[in-house]
């Protein structure tokens, strides 16, 4: 598969909408469960470019070369204050084109960009992951996270019914 890696810009709040939108459609593993409008699409990105460009995120998308749609995105976010060591992280990938390398793709690249930004001054790395979710799961134990904590009922699952969330980190 041809990809495109690259940070996004004001002009995909069209693409990242379809994006963002399938992935709720898809009742995926996410927190937003609503279907997004377009003008807290635009908002979102428009915030998202100024965190970038003020250095509190670092975030990439996956964009397929050939039809120019955003297939993933991975972001990780500096925390601040006395969690200023510690960036969270956030990865998605749409149904269709999972399996393919491209979450770990977009790790890397979230990674390596983060060390060049923030250097010694992070020391893990942290997400969340629904206890649900093992593919998930197998994935983050790949890239060397381990489980540190276990949130129960913190996530309104689907049908409804109340799940638990699994904390993970890796050093940085």
């Amino acid at each position: 598969m041809d990809l495109i890696i690259r940070e996004p810009v004001l002009s995909d709040v069209e693409k990242m909408l379809n994006y963002i939108n399938e992935l709720i459609t898809e009742r995926t593993y996410i927190l937003l469960d609503k279907i997004q409008d377009i003008d807290s699409e635009r908002e979102w990105v428009r915030r998202r470019v100024e965190d970038i460009e003020n250095k509190k995120v670092v975030h990439f998308v996956a964009e397929d070369k050939k039809s120019g749609k955003i297939v993933g995105g991975c972001d990780f976010l500096r925390k601040e204050f006395r969690e200023s060591h510690i960036v969270e992280m956030g990865i998605s990938v749409l149904k269709d084109y999972r399996g393919k390398g491209i979450g770990k793709r977009l790790f890397n690249r979230c990674y390596s960009a983060s060390k060049e930004l923030w250097g010694d001054d992070v020391k893990f790395i942290r997400l969340k992951v629904f206890e649900n979710n093992q593919i998930a799961i197998n994935f983050y134990r790949k890239l060397g996270f381990e489980v540190v904590a276990k949130l129960p009922n913190a996530i309104k699952w689907n049908d409804g019914k109340l799940i638990g969330c699994y904390v993970m980190m890796r050093e940085f």
